[in-house]
Formats: C-alpha cells, sequence, structure tokens
C-alpha cells in the first residue's frame, strides 16, 4: 500500500512542492485541488478539472513526466474543463505556474 505513493512523492522530491493526487485513492489528508495562478487544479477520476474564476482566458498545458506536451488547450473566463488523462504523473501548467499530479 505504500508503495502507491512512492513515486508521486519521489517526483515531487525531484521537481518541489507538493503534488495532487487522484481523488479516488481512498487517503485521508492529500490534496485533490489548488489554485495557480487565477486557476484551480482539481483532480479527478480519470483526469484533471481545470477551472478559470478570473475575467481573461487562460491557457493550459499539460505534459507527461518525461517532458512531451500530452494537451494544449484554452480555457475561457468562467468556464471549467474537463481534461481526461490515463492513470500516470503529469505536470498541469494553468498561466505562468506549474503544479505536479498524479491520476489513477
Amino acid at each position: 500500500m505504500l508503495s502507491k505513493y512512492i513515486l508521486p512523492f519521489a517526483f515531487a522530491l525531484f521537481i518541489g512542492g507538493t503534488p495532487l493526487y487522484a481523488a479516488d485513492n481512498g487517503a485521508e489528508n492529500i490534496s485533490t485541488e489548488v489554485s495557480r495562478d487565477n486557476a484551480k487544479v482539481r483532480v479527478v477520476s480519470g483526469g484533471v478539472s481545470i477551472e478559470n474564476p478570473g475575467e481573461t482566458r487562460l491557457e493550459v498545458t499539460v505534459y507527461a513526466i518525461t517532458g512531451a506536451v500530452v494537451k494544449h488547450m484554452f480555457v475561457d473566463a468562467g468556464e471549467t474543463m474537463y481534461i481526461e488523462l490515463p492513470s500516470g504523473c503529469y505536470i498541469v501548467k494553468p498561466g505562468r505556474l506549474a503544479t505536479r499530479v498524479a491520476v489513477k
């Protein structure tokens, strides 16, 4: 059971910061939402949800752990977009700041 946390924590230590985890992992006290650069990134089962509560269009890029671009899109002001992703670790960059996520 403990091994399912090793890769995300190792990834977080390598990059820095606290990663987000999949919402259905059953663990307590693990964050599934973060606000970055006027955007809310929420990990949901099978992907991530990006909410743009701001007044301007927001550029969002999702990278695989290898650095390859998985998805590039724009989220209009006041909109929420869902990005379906296979299980794995990703870097989600809404605007200028980035956060790490682990999708189950």
